[in-house]
């Protein structure tokens, strides 16, 4: 070997290994956030922005998707020399951010997200309130900074636009929803779970075929605890008697169906005998919510706001009911719509169809007009000389019952079971029609006494 050889073989031993900082940039990135912004990395992605705008492309695609902020890489690539910031628009960067998602709309015109939170979809109305909120969080987290409200404002259009026009047709449901003969009920949590209810059973699923939307005031349901009987939860109401509880029993039974038409549940009985918390406990069995009992309505327009954005409605110390009233919740007993002139419109309408459980409580006997007695179940309450009033006010009991009945005792006895109705809106009896199911102990008929 030569003497030139030599020295080129030292040299070639002495070199040192030169590592692309690019290389493998995209699982480094997944277990080291700070990775794509070290200075020989960002030094590395302007000079491949300049030389293969493709490729350039292609990689700060893949960092996009596992959770970079793109938009605040891209200023540090252009402070590192990389030429002139990208998408200085907040316009077109709201635009990219509305491509995440799944834009849709309802039957009734109203339009819809789907976005993904911390892996999970969540479905958002196209407003200020839903999805805009969406976009102003993921914009600070790709800018750091806020969008104008005009530019806001002029990407929601578009989104909506473009949901209407060219999105598919999904259902959007409260709590409750159908879907190839199950029933699924949100639970209203994080990571977008819901209870599938079919024949052969009941299970907790996350991201169901079904659509849900969370309106402000909704809280989370207990998770369903299995081994429970209908019989606990007797000793949480202070109801009457037996036939009482059976009324109760079957309207909450019934309430967990996304149905056509809800009976109306009127709690009676004296001053003290508990009929507020009976409200609150049956609508935290199936919809809780913030404020879970309400005075009356001031008018048929804001009854119908209340029934579109809860599945159970539950109206406290009721002395008389108006006519119109009256009225209004038999159409929404069985179905019904309600159409008015939409706000700084001359021509359009807002229209609203709900129907949904529907629980009155007061001393006097409210129902008095024979259409809504129809379609009313009525039950008492004990008084206070009864029961006690130390175990009416009793908060250790409020607070033990969503634990320990949750939803099991519901989920057994619907799955595989008949429903026979005696009249209209029916009181209503179960028989099983599935061995193997533990019969619900009452005596056929029972409520009818």
């Amino acid at each position: 070997m030569t003497n030139t050889e030599k020295k080129i073989s030292e040299m070639i031993e002495q070199a040192e290994v030169f590592a692309d900082p690019l290389e493998k940039l995209v699982e480094k990135a997944k277990t080291d956030p700070g990775a794509p912004f070290e200075p020989e990395v960002l030094a590395s992605l302007a000079d491949l922005q300049e030389r293969d705008g493709a490729e350039f492309q292609r990689l700060r695609a893949k960092l996009k998707n596992i959770g970079v902020p793109v938009g605040k890489l891209d200023k540090a690539i252009a402070g590192h020399g990389g030429g002139c910031e990208r998408r200085v628009n907040a316009a077109d960067i709201l635009l990219e951010l509305v491509d995440e998602s799944d834009l849709f709309y309802a039957p009734d015109g109203r339009t819809y997200a789907d976005v993904c939170i911390d892996g999970e979809r969540e479905t958002l109305e196209i407003s200020e309130s839903g999805f805009g909120k969406f976009l102003h969080h993921r914009y600070f987290q790709e800018t750091g900074s806020a969008p104008t409200p005009e530019a806001m404002k002029s990407v929601l259009r578009q989104a909506e636009a473009k949901a209407r026009y060219e999105g598919p047709e999904h259902e959007v449901y409260v709590r409750v929803a159908p879907h190839s003969e199950r029933v699924y009920v949100d639970l209203g949590g994080p990571g977008g779970q819901a209870i599938e209810i079919g024949p052969s059973g009941s299970k907790i699923i996350k991201n169901p075929p079904v659509r849900f939307r969370r309106p402000s005031g909704m809280r989370r349901l207990p998770v369903p605890v299995h081994g429970a009987d209908v019989a606990e939860l007797r000793r949480f109401l202070n109801l009457r008697s037996e036939s009482d509880f059976v009324l109760v029993a079957h309207w909450l039974i019934h309430s967990l169906f996304p149905a056509r038409s809800y009976p109306v549940l009127v709690l009676g009985g004296e001053q003290g005998s508990a009929k507020s918390v009976t409200s609150r406990i049956l609508r935290a069995l199936v919809d809780p919510n913030s404020v879970p009992i309400r005075a009356l309505p001031a008018n048929e327009r804001d009854l119908m706001i209340a029934a579109t954005n809860g599945h159970v409605l539950a109206f406290d110390n009721v002395s008389t009911l108006p006519p119109w009233l009256s009225d209004a919740l038999c159409r929404l007993s069985t179905g019904g719509g309600f159409a008015t002139r939409r706000n700084y419109t001359d021509r359009d309408e807002e229209l609203f169809n709900a129907a949904c459980p529907v629980i009155l409580n007061g001393i006097a006997s409210v129902v008095t007009r024979p259409d809504l007695a129809e379609r009313a179940l009525f039950s008492s309450t004990r008084s206070r000389r009864a029961c006690g009033a130390s175990r009416i006010s009793n908060q250790a009991g409020c607070r033990e019952w969503p634990i320990s009945l949750g939803w099991p005792w519901l989920v057994r006895r619907l799955s595989g079971r008949r429903v026979h109705s005696k009249r209209r809106m029916g009181i209503t009896w179960m028989r099983p029609s599935r061995p193997g199911w533990r019969p619900i102990p009452w005596q056929p008929r029972c409520a009818l006494s």
